[in-house]
């Protein structure tokens, strides 16, 4: 018997779950498991439709792939992308970051605007 694929939306109800606690480290998992939520679903839909992985910079290449395309709306979960990444790498690796609360509801609402985004993309997009 074939187990269920996880859904990687739950990592976003886990985000918002975290965002409710008033700590720091609650702050920056909140941040990652949203980026995290996103990357992982971009990145199923871009390799459904014949995207190949790189061996490194995965992150990077999956955001620059999104916005090499012709259609703005591909960009625009590219652009999305890349700023969610961001705050996830200051969230995971940098320990005297400012701002970490505040970029909390950001991370969020990025990840709520790139799963209603990708709902309404083509089936065929983001094609390889």
């Amino acid at each position: 018997m074939a187990a269920t694929p996880f859904n990687w939306s739950n990592y976003l109800t886990l985000a918002i779950a975290l965002s409710a606690n008033a700590d720091e480290a609650s702050d920056r998992s909140s941040i990652s498991r949203a980026y995290y939520s996103v990357y992982h679903t971009a990145s199923d839909r871009a390799t459904s439709l014949g995207y190949v992985r790189p061996g490194r910079s995965e992150h990077a290449a999956l955001w620059s792939h999104y916005q090499s395309r012709s259609d703005n709306r591909c960009r625009k979960l590219g652009a999305i992308g890349l700023r969610m990444k961001r705050r996830r790498v200051q969230a995971d690796y940098d320990a005297k970051a400012q701002l970490i609360t505040a970029n909390v509801p950001l991370q969020i609402a990025d990840a709520n605007n790139f799963f209603n985004r990708l709902q309404n993309l083509p089936a065929n997009l983001p094609n390889a």
